[in-house]
């Protein structure tokens, strides 16, 4: 449901920038740590378990096969953007923080 979610936004914020003719030609690719995830999106057969996500799932499906997004697996240590929603300790914060570039700033 999150990964549907942050294809949306993906797809809004690149409608929103060929509007403003700030044209974006990359590959939208979602880093997703749930290979589960990734492939039931690929996979058109559905079960029992998956039926609450169908709709979500449609989407995500239709994305991915026309190419509009890309779904990349990353394994959760290797998630950076977990500096901003987990308790970490000061190694995995520091490789997070430099991953995204963040940089300190002092307003005066």
């Amino acid at each position: 449901m999150a990964m549907t979610h942050s294809g949306k936004e993906v797809i809004f914020l690149n409608h929103l920038f060929n509007n403003l003719e700030i044209p974006i030609q990359l590959l939208i690719s979602l880093l997703v740590n749930n290979q589960s995830t990734i492939t039931l999106v690929e996979n058109p057969i559905f079960h029992a378990c998956s039926k609450h996500i169908k709709v979500h799932h449609h989407w995500m499906h239709e994305k991915t096969g026309d190419g509009t997004i890309q779904l990349e697996y990353v394994p959760t240590v290797d998630q950076v953007t977990d500096i901003f929603t987990k308790l970490l300790n000061s190694e995995k914060f520091q490789k997070s923080h430099d991953a995204l570039g963040l940089v300190q700033i002092s307003a005066h």
